[in-house]
């Protein structure tokens, strides 16, 4: 029997046949192999005005759970991964073992006689050590084979260089993927059962009003500044932070963009336009939260790190991204004299999605340590007067300003930033929804 666990990451495959093939049945496939990458710092790539010639590393994800083959899609349960590097310097040396918490994803492409790309992407990066960025490995792709037949499997077994920044290094897979075929499971999961049973209240029509709002947003450009030092203590020497000191800034250009804004209130008859925008403006109404559009960034990451008896580390990385603007938190709806506001950035090859907005070929903390865990990261907050949603101009100021303690490195970020908002439309409308359905 398979063994289940937590899921940690999912290994998402889109199969695009690109000549004639037999249809692939759904079926359970056994993972053996390893996906590495490894680098280490290159003089012919200028790791010595970096500060990373003494550094070398590598990243092993190794797969040890069932992946379902489904209407074309593989999915792999657990992905356990592993970072460690080693970093020796004239003054100093030590070692930086951290593990991620995501794995990348894989896009893979059946060509002709049974040949297969893997695209290799996602999240996959050096972690809080000194590596490439998600940025640098996103790129990368395997070449491999399927077999046809009922039951498919996926030889992934290659090898190919690659450039990281200051780094080079080598994309090393061992990965096949085998049909498998476990004992019917029985007992507790087998039989038939009956569920859900079909009492409960009778569905029923409620009428809710709605206020829709929308802002033209002006953001100014602005930066966040952390700066950080290591920790005494277990993870100290794990993350070979013991001594090391460092700042980071994220700077952010100037952009332009919408924002949208919903407020309901379930009520028994219509109300009249000027009593619901008053009930509004009381914080009555329930803002169940809005969104704006990605606003277009250019986003600068820069970072120094200094420690004891090494080169400095100093690394400038250019994120084309997006910056997002929402109003209350998303899918809780909130009420109230003031409405939250939060700014929160996404850059890098996956759509914002887990990306480390922190990493640099440096060392130093993660964006998770710093901002804490996803959704996110948040970088700054504010508030407004719900008074203040139907004002035809508004001033929304935001800072990031906290303390934060993360497995290695504790420390502190700054930031703050003036939004302009501009009032350009507002609807009011009456609508009728089933409950208990």
């Amino acid at each position: 029997m398979a063994r289940k666990t937590a899921r940690v990451g999912l290994l998402i495959a889109a199969l695009a046949v690109l000549s004639p093939a037999p249809a692939v049945a759904d079926e359970a496939l056994w993972p053996q192999g390893a996906i590495t990458y490894s680098w280490h710092g290159d003089p012919a790539r200028g790791c010595a005005q970096v500060g990373v010639c003494g550094v070398q590393g590598a990243l092993v994800l190794r797969p040890d759970d069932e992946v379902d083959l489904s209407g074309g899609t593989l999915e792999l349960i657990d992905t356990p991964a592993t970072i460690r590097v080693r970093r020796t310097d004239p003054g100093s040396s030590g070692d930086c073992i951290d593990s991620p918490g995501d794995v990348p994803l894989i896009a893979l492409t059946a060509g002709r006689h049974g040949a297969v790309r893997a695209s290799l992407g996602g999240v996959a990066s050096s972690g809080r050590c000194a590596g490439p960025t998600a940025a640098d490995l996103a790129p990368l792709a395997l070449t491999g084979t399927r077999t046809r037949g009922r039951h498919a499997s996926f030889d992934l077994r290659s090898s190919l260089p690659f450039t990281a920044g200051p780094y080079s290094g080598t994309l090393t897979s061992t990965l096949v993927l085998k049909p498998y075929h476990p004992q019917s499971l029985g007992g507790f999961f087998g039989g038939s059962s009956t569920c859900c049973s079909a009492g409960g209240p009778r569905p029923h029509s409620v009428l809710v009003e709605q206020v829709d709002l929308r802002y033209r947003v002006a953001l100014p450009a602005s930066a966040v500044t952390v700066s950080f030092a290591g920790q005494s203590g277990p993870f100290c020497a794990v993350l070979d932070a013991c001594g090391a000191v460092g700042t980071l800034r994220l700077g952010l250009s100037a952009t332009r963009g919408t924002l949208d804004i919903m407020a309901t209130r379930r009520v028994a008859s219509r109300l009249p336009r000027r009593r619901l925008l008053a009930e509004l403006r009381a914080g009555r109404l329930v803002l169940e939260g809005g969104l704006g559009p990605s606003l277009a960034q250019n986003e600068v990451l820069s970072e120094t790190l200094t420690r004891p008896g090494a080169q400095d580390c100093s690394d400038t990385q250019a994120l084309p991204g997006a910056v997002l603007l929402n109003a209350g938190p998303l899918l809780v709806p909130i009420a109230g004299p003031r409405v939250p506001f939060a700014l929160s950035t996404a850059g890098g090859p996956e759509s914002g999605a887990g990306i480390d907005v922190l990493r640099t070929h440096c060392a130093g903390p993660s964006a998770s340590d710093v901002f804490g865990s996803l959704p996110g990261p948040v970088l700054m907050r504010g508030s407004l007067a719900t008074a203040r949603l139907l004002a035809a101009h508004s001033t929304l100021t935001l800072s990031g300003a906290r303390t934060f303690a993360g497995p290695g490195y504790s420390g502190r970020r700054s930031g703050s930033a003036v939004i302009s908002l501009s009032l350009v439309h507002i609807g009011v409308r009456t609508v009728r929804i089933r409950e208990g359905s």
